[in-house]
């Protein structure tokens, strides 16, 4: 099937019947037309098939003499006809040969894709066409291939549209590049930039990362790898500068030789800068433990140690060596007893269980005792995610101070032990004491109740009278003093028992004024009391109240001037 001229080329028919160059009648010509596989045809100024081969009937399915004194047209898919009348005049007027495709009508009213080549005969004199030959050949496998590529691509680039990852294929023969539309847009590049052999993306790479990116390429494209995976920098058209992981993989063909290379650019800037946060913060994090004053530790929930400070491994220098990301807790725990860094209480392996344990179990504190001495003070708590970690206190000093606080515990016992002893001592005195004033003091008791009762006769002189019943009245002062002295031992020893009772306040005021009236004489001080009519009884210990007035009473006449009152009210 071909399309060589149309019938608006040229009319002049003469020049095909007077040329006597193409003579078409020559038997060898013909031969090789009609034992070919591709269908050639001959056309006149017109267009007009002149010639068609057998081919004709196996790529539509029309016999010779049904095509031929027909226009090619008519064979074209309407939709195809447009642009076969756009081409065809520039092959009339300006080329010699032409090559295109067009989808070809079959008897059974079918499609089929084919791609024609005509060549023009002209006149060697004035250069007009004398005759068109045209060889066309069905490309449908190739159009079908392309159109399932072309599918291909669309749906990779509607895959990959709102992904911010660009798309490219490298043809390794012809070295010839393809992008789809998001990789114009991770470049910022326009849309007519013309690729062509300028590389795949080397004209947008940094400079820093061209040489890393050509060897990856060149690795492939040598066979020495398939596949490739890059993280770089791109120059946009615009000069901004972003990070892309690039992923690179080579197609083979039959024989095993790479036929193309296909690359995914993914534009990972905003991952990138996260990464560069979280190792900033992981830096500040790892500055932060190691400047405090303790030994810290991590452990992850499969209990590997995730990160240390330096404090850690200064109070167990042993683990030093083995201090890394993933160590297991119980290969250090080891290590640290068995080298004698630290004190045991109980056999090495039942320490080292006992250790593990807490440190699993978490959520607790326990110290332990270095073997330079020192004691450390141990925390360990769960994490959120069934982690543990672990802080290390030296807390030498704090048990130093311990250890003196109990010292200080033992010798405050034994002074304790010693006053109370002495206490006793005392107490002991006083009862002792108590009782041999006691036996003089009852005596003139006696005999002050005697003679003031006058029980074997008068005095003398009613004066004597009176000094006898202050006699009494001093003496039972003095024996409650005595008593009040042993009180106060009962009451260092906790054992005083008040004797509650209804007490006249102001009789026992008058008491008091009897005691101490010889001393205010001699002290020209005179001794007065007024009390309210409505002053009734106290409930209180008599002794106590009694006690408590002669002390006011006394200090009144110690700091009062002579000439002046005391007064009691």
């Amino acid at each position: 099937m071909g399309v060589p001229g149309l019938s608006a080329a040229t009319s002049d028919g003469r020049l095909v019947k007077s040329s006597a160059a193409f003579d078409w009648n020559a038997d060898a010509i013909r031969l090789v037309a009609e034992a070919g596989s591709d269908l050639i045809t001959r056309h006149g100024p017109d267009g007009r098939y002149a010639y068609v081969n057998a081919a004709v009937e196996r790529l539509i399915g029309f016999s010779p003499a049904d095509v031929v004194d027909t226009h090619p047209l008519a064979f074209v898919h309407p939709e195809d006809v447009t642009c076969v009348r756009r081409n065809m005049p520039s092959l009339v007027r300006r080329n010699d040969s032409l090559r295109f495709k067009f989808r070809a009508r079959r008897s059974d009213n079918s499609y089929v894709w084919v791609e024609t080549s005509c060549q023009v005969l002209r006149d060697g004199q004035t250069g007009r066409p004398l005759e068109f030959v045209a060889i066309t050949r069905d490309v449908s496998a190739q159009e079908r291939q392309t159109d399932a590529i072309r599918i291909q691509a669309e749906r990779l680039n509607i895959a990959v549209a709102g992904t911010g990852t660009g798309v490219w294929e490298w043809d390794v023969a012809t070295d010839e590049v393809y992008w789809t539309p998001s990789m114009y847009r991770l470049c910022l590049a326009p849309t007519d930039l013309a690729l062509g052999q300028k590389g795949v993306i080397q004209q947008f790479l940094h400079p820093d990362d061209l040489d890393d990116f050509l060897d990856a390429l060149q690795n492939i494209r040598g066979g020495e790898t398939s596949e490739f995976q890059l993280v770089h920098r791109i120059t946009r058209s615009d000069g901004s500068v972003i990070w892309v992981d690039s992923r690179a993989q080579a197609v083979l063909d039959a024989g095993g030789n790479v036929r193309r290379v296909i690359g995914l650019v993914n534009h990972i800037t905003a991952q990138k800068r996260a990464e560069e946060r979280a190792q900033l913060a992981e830096l500040r994090l790892l500055d932060g433990i190691n400047s405090i004053n303790e030994g810290f530790a991590l452990w992850d929930a499969d209990d590997r140690l995730v990160l240390s400070n330096e404090k850690y491994v200064d109070l167990y220098p042993v683990v030093r060596p083995l201090m890394r990301p993933g160590v297991r807790f119980e290969d250090i725990c080891r290590l640290v007893v068995e080298s004698g860094n630290v004190r045991v209480d109980r056999p090495v392996k039942d320490f080292i269980a006992r250790r593990i344990e807490d440190h699993r179990r978490a959520n607790c504190v326990t110290e332990q005792q270095l073997a330079d001495g020192r004691w450390i003070l141990i925390g360990e708590w769960r994490t959120a995610e069934g982690g543990v970690v672990g802080s290390w206190t030296d807390i030498t000093a704090l048990k130093n101070q311990e250890a003196e606080l109990a010292d200080l515990a033992a010798k405050y016992a034994l002074e304790k032990e010693r006053a109370e002893a002495a206490s006793s001592s005392k107490s002991q005195f006083l009862a002792n004491m108590s009782h041999e004033l006691r036996t003089p003091l009852n005596a003139i008791l006696g005999f002050a109740e005697l003679m003031s009762s006058e029980f074997l006769g008068p005095l003398g002189h009613e004066r004597y009278k009176g000094y006898a019943l202050d006699i009494r009245e001093s003496g039972k002062h003095l024996l409650d003093l005595i008593n009040d002295l042993l009180d106060m031992s009962r009451i260092e020893a906790g054992k005083l028992v008040l004797q509650r009772r209804s007490v006249d306040i102001v009789e026992e005021t008058k008491n008091c004024f009897r005691v101490l009236e010889v001393r205010a004489q001699e002290a020209g001080i005179k001794l007065e009391q007024e009390a309210l009519k409505t002053v009734g009884p106290a409930y209180a210990d008599r002794r106590a109240v009694r006690q408590i007035l002669l002390n006011l009473l006394t200090n009144g006449l110690k700091f009062t001037d002579a000439g002046g009152p005391s007064e009691s009210g």
